[in-house]
């Protein structure tokens, strides 16, 4: 574990919480949530890079990287420890962010940091469903949700940092600024932006996956990833237990006051309103 210069860097961001720890999907040894889906994700990323990834992104310098990642023992050992000497209260749940830089060692740099997160119900993090929209064409005002969702007055051209999650996030910065939202991790920005490609392609949100009800094709649908989104983990575990399906969004039949869910790895799976 260590700090680096390198300026482009594989990037995972998940949720250390104990009420965890005997979930069937979290079971690494400590209350990670979907821990081996995280590794798998960086995994991918790391090889993608390796192969087809220009010379900034290290194109053939993700050997150690990617041997570290093949160590499933030793990839989750070094998580845990990574926790446990971060001086943060283990009893509580942790945003976790961990970052891989360019480094060819087969004991690669990573570093990890941790904050407090706060707590939400299991349910919430892993639901083994989602609801039924509320059938409204606007906000009800006894919503118990605050969460907004703008459509980008712009598309998003699709490339491999739209698809892999590194910390080359410019892209999801200038969607905001588009629609004059707060930047990510400001104070009271409960607010997303449905991002699209050039095609009018839903692609996902700046920080979360995105799901639409659709009855004509049989319940939640989440944008496939040759839209351009970013490989997510809870959208995966949803998409293999059935919870959501994959299709084809098109913004233009995105409504205001549609009732559309979202989900990232820390706070698990919530809904807001089309503004």
């Amino acid at each position: 574990m260590g700090s680096t210069d390198s300026p482009f860097c594989l990037l995972t961001t998940l949720r250390w919480d104990p009420t965890l720890k005997d979930h069937p999907d979290c079971a690494y040894g400590a209350p990670f949530s979907l821990l081996g889906h995280h590794r798998e994700r960086l995994l991918t990323a790391a090889r993608w890079f390796n192969e087809r990834g220009t010379f900034l992104q290290g194109m053939g310098k993700w050997g150690g990287v990617i041997a570290w990642l093949e160590d499933v023992e030793g990839f989750e050992r070094d998580m845990v420890e990574g926790i446990r000497s971060s001086g943060m209260d283990v009893e509580a749940p942790l945003r976790v962010r961990v970052t891989l830089p360019i480094h060819s060692p087969a004991s690669p740099k990573f570093t990890i940091s941790a904050v407090p997160t706060p707590c939400v119900p299991l349910l919430t993090l892993l639901p083994s469903s989602l609801p039924h929209p509320l059938d409204s064409e606007q906000p009800q005002s006894n919503s118990t949700s605050s969460w907004t969702l703008h459509i980008d007055t712009l598309p998003t051209l699709p490339t491999p940092l739209t698809s892999h999650k590194t910390t080359a996030r410019q892209h999801y910065d200038f969607s905001r600024e588009r629609c004059s939202l707060p930047p990510l991790g400001s104070a009271g920005a409960n607010n997303e932006v449905i991002m699209y490609n050039p095609h009018g392609d839903v692609m996902e949100g700046t920080f979360t996956t995105l799901y639409f009800w659709r009855k004509e094709e049989g319940g939640w649908i989440t944008p496939t990833l040759d839209a351009g989104g970013c490989r997510a983990t809870i959208r995966r575990w949803l998409l293999e237990r059935g919870v959501v399906k994959e299709g084809g969004i098109k913004v233009a039949e995105v409504r205001k006051g549609e009732w559309v869910v979202m989900s990232n790895a820390v706070r698990g799976v919530w809904g807001g309103w089309v503004v």
